[in-house]
């Protein structure tokens, strides 16, 4: 089964449909299966969110007429860590021709604060809890692994209703990573981790270590083409995740066809639009 086919034939598929099926016939020699999600953009799509708020912010110090379209804007960004939004936002304004555009010294704390008020909207993404309940009670171990910033994944998560299903022990994250289980784990399963500091193969690495799976064995979800890429590096299973309203479908499908044809190797590769 490979994303060409998939999406050709469009079938709608689900993690479920993808991991029962895949348990029970590809890798019914392996004991146990893990499945490792990714965040936001596959338990909960809080990413536009961080947009909306920098937009509200930007507005106050500039004039509506010299700002871009909100929507055009944020699907420029998608994908960007908080971090580089500030200078990703200005090579969008550099490269529209949007001059002058003002950033108050403290945009991110104030960008911040403007995203916890919003973030009371904000849902799980259909059928989050029930897929892991169901992992749950069938015993199969899974993780959640995110590069993004403890705490606004933290307030996400309680808003969500899905801290119960996320405690601490089941969170991998950049500043939580044990570098001598990810090193040792690496070195057992043949994984190379040159140049990858700043990926997120090693939070990939860390939850599966921490599970006690063999890289084989282990199914991750990614919403994005460069935490496929991820998945890849660390040599599991990779499945992309289509079911987030924040998602652009053709982009991430048009760079997924990009890291083929620098190729890397994505015959394994699985699709879903939805959980459950």
């Amino acid at each position: 089964m490979n994303a060409e086919l998939i999406e050709l034939a469009n079938p709608k598929l689900s993690v479920l449909d993808i991991l029962t099926a895949q348990f029970y016939v590809e890798h019914a020699e392996h004991e146990t299966t893990a499945l490792i999600s990714d965040a936001d953009g596959c338990t909960y799509d809080g990413e536009r969110i961080s947009h909306i708020a920098s937009y509200i912010i930007l507005s106050i110090y500039n004039d509506e007429d010299t700002l871009p379209d909100l929507d055009e804007l944020s699907d420029y960004m998608v994908g960007t860590k908080i971090p580089d939004q500030v200078a990703k936002m200005k090579t969008f304004f550099t490269e529209n021709n949007y001059d002058s555009i003002i950033f108050p010294n403290d945009f991110g704390t104030k960008r911040d604060n403007k995203q916890k008020e919003l973030f009371k909207d904000l849902k799980e993404i259909d059928g989050t809890k029930k897929f892991f309940k169901t992992l749950k009670d069938c015993n199969i171990p899974y993780a959640l692994a995110s590069r993004s910033r403890y705490q606004p994944m933290i307030d996400k998560l309680e808003v969500t209703g899905l801290s119960e299903t996320f405690p601490e022990d089941l969170l991998f994250y950049k500043d939580k990573t044990d570098h001598e289980l990810v090193n040792a784990y690496a070195i057992k399963h043949g994984i190379d981790l040159d140049g990858l500091e700043t990926d997120k193969t090693r939070e990939f690495i860390h939850a599966a270590a921490h599970l006690g799976i063999p890289p084989e064995s282990c199914f991750c979800v990614e919403d994005t083409s460069s935490g496929i890429l991820s998945i890849v590096n660390a040599k599991m299973i990779p499945i992309l995740f289509l079911g987030a309203d924040s998602t652009n479908r053709s982009k991430v499908l048009n760079e997924i066809e990009d890291l083929k044809k620098q190729g890397v190797n994505l015959d394994n590769l699985l699709i879903a639009d939805r959980w459950l």
